[in-house]
């Protein structure tokens, strides 16, 4: 029997409603809004990862922010806040890795100036993502 696409009815007329499997846009199930809002959680981790790449290499900020860098950025809770990851930018043997008193002391001073940039970086938000600084003073292994 053919089905009207419509309406879900048997083509007969016979009043039968047919059972409809939910699926997404996709086809996933209905769970496109989830994956959706996973990559813009990722697309929002990769700018404030570029946006703070660049204003810590600037040498305005703190001489102590210019020698970390950014390892990664992950979502902590949804979009609200922000794991920033720093490791020291050299890893040879002649210059010594920043202490973590003097990195959190700086990030301290500067932290209004780095979400400040991070908030011109995305403006389509209502607001900027809270940071959380985490400093190691061994790079982590690149996959």
């Amino acid at each position: 029997m053919a089905v009207n696409l419509f309406s879900g009815r048997l083509a007969t007329g016979a009043g039968v409603k047919m059972k409809r499997e939910r699926v997404g846009p996709r086809g996933d199930g209905g769970r496109g809004a989830a994956v959706k809002e996973a990559r813009k959680s990722l697309q929002l981790c990769r700018v404030v990862h570029e946006t703070l790449a660049l204003v810590l290499a600037d040498e305005e900020v703190d001489p102590v922010l210019n020698e970390v860098m950014v390892s990664h950025v992950e979502p902590l809770a949804g979009d609200a806040q922000l794991l920033v990851t720093l490791v020291p930018a050299y890893v040879d043997g002649a210059t010594p890795a920043p202490e973590a008193a003097l990195v959190h002391a700086a990030l301290a001073a500067c932290g209004g100036m780095l979400r400040e940039e991070v908030a011109l970086a995305v403006p389509h938000r209502r607001s900027a993502p809270q940071l959380v600084y985490a400093y190691q003073r061994t790079p982590l292994p690149t996959p």
